[in-house]
Formats: C-alpha cells, sequence, structure tokens
C-alpha cells in the first residue's frame, strides 16, 4: 500500500476511539491536483498522550501538540488541532489546542494548503482552496503581510509552490513584497528550499525572487537568481561560478558543491581545450557543455567528444615513458611539463623523445 491509502487507515483508526482525524495540508492539494502524494500530515483533536494509547510506539511531543507515528512501517505526523497564540524569531509559533478543524485550519498559510480531507475523502475547504487550484492561483489566509510577519517562511513556500505548479501568487502577496521578510530567517532555512526552487519546473519563482528582489538581504543568493534568468540557466552554482570565478567562502553550501561548481568552470573557463578535456572531471562534462552553450556560444557534444578522442594522451598510462625509473622527488615537477608538450603537441608520445626531455628538464 502506499502512503496515502496507509493514511486513510490512520484516520480510521483514530476514528475508530471516537476521535475526528483528517489528512491535511499538501497531500490534499495534490490529491485534488492528481499529483503525486510525497508527505501525508494528519491533524486530529485527539491529544498526544491519547495518540499514545492507540498508537503504543508512538513518539509525542506535547509542547507542539505534534505526534510521530509509525504505522505499517510508514512514518505519520499527527498534529492535535491547534492555533497559533503567537510567533517567536519570525519563525516558531507558541501552540495551544483547539477543539474543531475549522479552528485549525484558519492557522494554515496558504487556501490550497488549508484542505482536510476525512477517511470518506470528503473535502473540507472553508478558504474556496479548490477554486484556487482550479485558477492556478495562491492566495495568504488573512492579511499577507500579517501572516508574513509572523511567519517569514512563508514567502519561500508561496515562491516555492509557485515554482511547482507554475501558479501566479495573488496581487495582495505580491504587494507585501515591499517589506524585506526574509531578512529574518538564517540562511540554514533559505538554502534546502531555495535547491528546491531551482529544481522545480517551473520559472516563476525565479521571476518573482528578482521582480520583487525577495533575497535583497542575502545579496549573493539574489544576483546567483537574476543570473539564472538572464541566462535560462538554473545550474545557479555552477553558473555563478562560471561567471565570477568564486563562490564567497561564507555561503553555507557544501564542499562537493562548490567542487562542482569549479570542475564545470574549468572545462568553460578553457574553452574544452586540450589540458581542460585531459585534467577535468568526466562526470561533469555534459554538464558544463550546457553551461557553456547558455553563456559563451553554441558547442555541440560530438565537436567535444570528438576533440577528446583526438587527445594524444588520456591519462598518465598512455605516456611512453616509466616514471617509476625516475627519483620520487621529481616526478611531480616533471610529468605536468611532459603531459602539457604532449597535449599540445609540442612533443611526440614515444620513448625516445620523452627521454631525452626529461635529460633537458633535468
Amino acid at each position: 500500500m502506499d502512503k496515502w491509502t496507509i493514511g486513510l487507515k490512520v484516520l480510521q483508526k483514530i476514528e475508530h476511539k471516537g476521535y475526528k482525524a483528517y489528512i491535511v495540508g499538501g497531500a490534499v492539494r495534490d490529491y485534488c491536483l492528481k499529483k503525486p502524494i510525497q508527505d501525508v500530515d494528519i491533524t486530529t483533536n485527539a491529544l498526544p498522550s491519547e495518540l499514545k494509547v492507540i498508537f503504543p510506539d508512538a513518539i509525542v511531543y506535547p509542547s507542539y501538540l505534534s505526534t510521530k507515528v509509525f504505522y505499517k512501517q510508514v512514518l505519520f505526523e499527527i498534529t492535535t488541532f491547534r492555533k497559533d497564540l503567537s510567533y517567536m524569531d519570525y519563525r516558531h509559533p507558541i501552540v495551544q489546542a483547539v477543539d474543531t478543524i475549522e479552528e485549525d485550519l484558519k492557522r494554515r498559510d496558504f487556501t490550497i494548503n488549508a484542505l482536510a480531507m476525512d477517511s470518506s475523502l470528503n473535502i473540507i475547504d472553508l478558504y474556496t482552496g479548490v477554486e484556487d487550484l482550479n485558477s492556478k492561483k495562491i492566495r495568504c489566509i488573512g492579511n499577507p503581510e500579517i501572516r508574513f510577519k509572523e511567519d517569514a517562511y512563508r514567502v519561500l513556500r508561496a515562491i516555492e509552490l509557485s515554482s511547482r505548479y507554475n501558479f501566479d501568487l495573488d496581487k495582495s502577496i505580491q504587494n507585501s513584497f515591499k517589506n524585506d521578510y526574509l531578512k529574518h530567517l538564517k540562511e540554514e532555512y533559505i538554502l534546502p528550499i531555495l535547491d528546491n526552487i531551482l529544481n522545480d519546473p517551473y520559472w516563476k519563482g525565479l521571476s518573482y525572487i528578482c521582480e520583487f528582489a525577495l533575497l535583497r538581504s542575502y545579496p549573493f543568493y539574489q544576483v546567483m537568481i537574476e543570473e539564472c534568468i538572464t541566462y535560462s540557466c538554473k545550474d545557479a552554482y555552477a553558473l555563478f561560478y562560471c561567471l565570477h570565478n568564486f563562490i564567497p567562502t561564507n555561503i553555507k553550501i557544501s564542499k562537493e558543491r562548490v567542487r562542482r561548481a569549479k570542475d564545470i568552470a574549468y572545462y568553460v573557463r578553457n574553452d574544452f581545450n586540450a589540458e581542460a578535456l585531459y585534467y577535468g572531471n568526466q562526470e561533469v562534462l555534459l554538464d558544463s557543455i550546457s553551461i557553456y552553450q547558455k553563456i559563451k556560444g553554441e558547442i555541440q557534444v560530438e565537436e567535444v567528444n570528438q576533440k577528446y578522442q583526438n587527445l594524444p594522451i588520456h591519462k598518465v598510462k598512455d605516456i611512453c615513458f616509466d616514471f617509476s625509473t625516475l627519483d620520487k622527488n621529481k616526478i611531480g615537477r616533471i610529468l605536468p611539463l611532459i603531459e602539457k608538450k604532449l597535449l599540445q603537441n609540442e612533443l611526440k608520445n614515444t620513448a625516445e623523445e620523452i627521454t631525452a626531455e626529461i635529460r633537458r628538464i633535468l
């Protein structure tokens, strides 16, 4: 069974004990859109302590009114109906349990995320969320300025939803962007969802970031996204490195991502010359060609492949000389010089010529 089907059984199990329970939020939204469903969030009037009785292995977080339940080897996060009393650090709510699903839905961010479904597949839609899905529109529940000041992360969620589904942001949301909400968020909140936006199929979210300078308090990311738009390239970090030959060291991205960006830039900045093709990381070659086409002009994969095939050597073992016969302390200086001359066709790949060249160097 898939997670959706198992989630419905979790609802039934909770209902069997006399409580109300609903699948809520993104899962219902994607169900209505006939999209693949990833996460299934559940809300109920049962308290964490009461859910612990129904699911003895559950892990409860009473202060958050949240319970993690493993059912049929699938993890579900179940929250008790709640309302937000106030917000800390523009991100985290202080919550209080409430009695009804209607009260719970008031606290949710967007109309298309405020849909709930019971175990009989009946949908509760208090804010015309289904209509907004059909209109491909993202609207806040309540005043956007208030909702974004409560939780600045909602701005990023709105942008990500627009990128995922090609939905328009309501004018009231766009008008609220005169405020710099994201300055209140730490970089670790921004980076993961920005990755999602870059991987989403549509460009709408990136366009909103550019149009309203939403990342103006994070200049590197703002410039990076603007360049993505300019060059129609979502390979953002590699593109930035190709254009500027650096990535700021204070940016909290992985060393692997920086290494990949450098590897791509090495090909692009050297126009896939012999040395680049010889020393470059073959794993990023196709991505490098794609970025090259965006910023430097037309080049064909077949053309690059042919250039690679025509290299006089492809690895050290192709060199007609046994470097183990040399002093180990000298190999590190001599080998790159020999490779370079061979790649530039300034030296023939024969033992006699290479031996003579090494003697000349020494």
